[in-house]
């Protein structure tokens, strides 16, 4: 059962770990048939019955793999231990089974997963520490790394022990990473008379052998973990970093175009077109800042919703007004629609402002000639009992363009970090790939939804959908449509 070291990998490579993991996962299948004997049955005759050993074969196979499928799911070390030695007890039905796990800095072992039918004694058992003398004599006589003990008299294990704990018969799988002991599936009974099915030795080797798989799985996922949360805290701290500078260059740049302004003479207009320049490039540097910002909170889990009462049509029109105006090309017009008279709403705006912005970004971005569309709806079920002072809504937003498109293949793609509309990682639009990705980590804060119709060289339409609450004294507000092309 021993399980060759994996090459240690670097932190900074994740996909090597993810690689390793994902062949860890296909060795539970592969190694199943090994353990649990399950080779190609003996023919049996038509019409004949299945004979005993067939019958145990298939069982054997069937438990293994309901143990492969548990193992799978448990995230955790902790977890895991535990889960196998429920299995084990349940599968072997046996009185208790337990995870004796070595930890080879303080040269101990300790019971790390415990099962028993009564769950007496289980808190004192769990706290005592087993020299690794205590416990070398069952891994030194195990054969093929299984051994089974018909009676633990004459074992090192203290007298006073055995009598208290009722140590009887019991079937101990020894787990292994390069031929080093990580420690001891252990499967007893109480009853010193009773006896261990001859399937028992090999369900109980077969679930060890599993256990290894799933422990070093667990120990890549973990390392995994740790390197993530490194990688987020490097990217909040670069980006918090990043913008105090560019927003003293950005002030500094203000303030010379300012007075290069006032001066008048034509001398100084080539003077006011570099600081424009740099006002443009800083504004396009702290936005991409700002993304990564974005994404490292949104990585963490610190995504609160802060709801707060705004009024729909002027949250609008500020929208509008703060498109930047590097964002605009000479050939692509933006149309605005928004109701008058839209009601006052409760929603977390700035997770709305983000993600509007995100899709006008992003259609502006494929598109070289035509339009942008923008169009704000809110739609409220006038027949719904007020609660609480207000009734459910949904604030509706699309944002269309007549630019590339995205091929149905792609419509999922788009939403993956550091991708855009042609499915690749190059910037060939400009930008890092994060925007839409933002857009669904924020709808899904908001529990909003976004739906994108497109066809490839015609353009694309990207519908959100948020619900909010209205309150009752503005719902019934009427609403005419105006446009505002700009």
């Amino acid at each position: 059962m021993a399980l060759a070291r994996l090459p240690g990998v670097a932190i900074r490579d994740l996909g090597s770990y993810l690689a390793h993991l994902a062949a860890n996962l296909s060795d539970v299948a592969s190694e199943l048939a090994t353990f649990a004997g399950a080779v190609e049955p003996p023919a049996v005759s038509a019409g004949a019955a299945a004979g005993p050993a067939t019958s145990e074969e298939a069982s054997l196979t069937d438990a293994l793999l309901t143990v492969a499928r548990a193992l799978a799911g448990e995230p955790t070390r902790s977890a895991l231990l535990e889960r196998v030695a429920n299995l084990a007890r349940e599968l072997a039905g046996s009185t208790w089974a337990c995870m004796l796990v070595r930890d080879p800095e303080r040269s101990v072992y300790r019971i790390m997963g415990l099962a028993s039918r009564t769950g007496q004694l289980d808190e004192e058992i769990v706290s005592v520490e087993f020299p690794e003398a205590l416990v070398n004599w069952m891994v030194q006589a195990a054969v093929d790394d299984c051994i089974e003990v018909h009676s633990t008299e004459g074992s090192p294990l203290v007298p006073a022990f055995r009598t208290r704990w009722t140590i009887g018969p019991f079937v101990g799988g020894v787990l292994r990473r390069d031929e080093e002991p990580l420690g001891i599936l252990m499967v007893g009974q109480d009853d010193p008379a009773t006896a261990f099915r001859p399937a028992t030795r090999r369900l109980v080797a077969g679930i060890a052998h599993q256990a290894v798989l799933a422990l070093e799985n667990a120990r890549l996922l973990d390392e995994l973990r740790v390197a993530n949360a490194l990688k987020t805290d490097f990217i909040g701290a670069m980006s918090h970093e990043l913008r105090s500078p560019l927003h003293a260059i950005t002030g500094y740049a203000d303030m010379l175009r300012d007075e290069a302004a006032a001066e008048g003479p034509e001398a100084v207009r080539e003077r006011v077109d570099m600081l424009d320049r740099i006002r443009v490039y800083t504004s396009q540097l702290l936005e991409l800042i700002q993304a990564t910002l974005d994404l490292s909170r949104l990585e963490s889990g610190r995504v609160p919703v802060h709801v707060e009462s705004i009024d729909l049509g002027e949250f609008a029109e500020a929208l509008r007004a703060g498109i930047p105006e590097y964002w605009r090309k000479p050939d692509v017009d933006l149309e605005w629609f928004a109701p008058s008279g839209l009601a006052t709403v409760e929603v977390d705006a700035a997770k709305l402002r983000t993600v509007v912005r995100n899709l006008i970004d992003n259609a502006f971005k494929f598109t070289e000639h035509g339009r942008v569309t923008v169009r704000f709806a809110l739609r409220c079920d006038p027949d719904l009992t007020p609660s609480d002072a207000s009734v459910p809504a949904d604030v509706v937003v699309s944002v269309s363009d007549t630019g590339a498109g995205i091929a149905a293949e792609l419509r999922d793609v788009i939403f993956e970090m550091f991708r855009q509309g042609d499915g690749s990682f190059s910037r060939k639009h400009g930008g890092v790939g994060l925007g839409l990705y933002i857009v669904k980590r924020l709808l899904q804060a908001l529990n909003g939804t976004v739906n994108v119709e497109s066809t490839p060289d015609h353009g694309s339409t990207f519908e959100v959908i948020v619900p909010v609450r209205v309150p009752v004294v503005v719902r019934d507000a009427t609403t005419t449509d105006h446009a505002a092309a700009g």
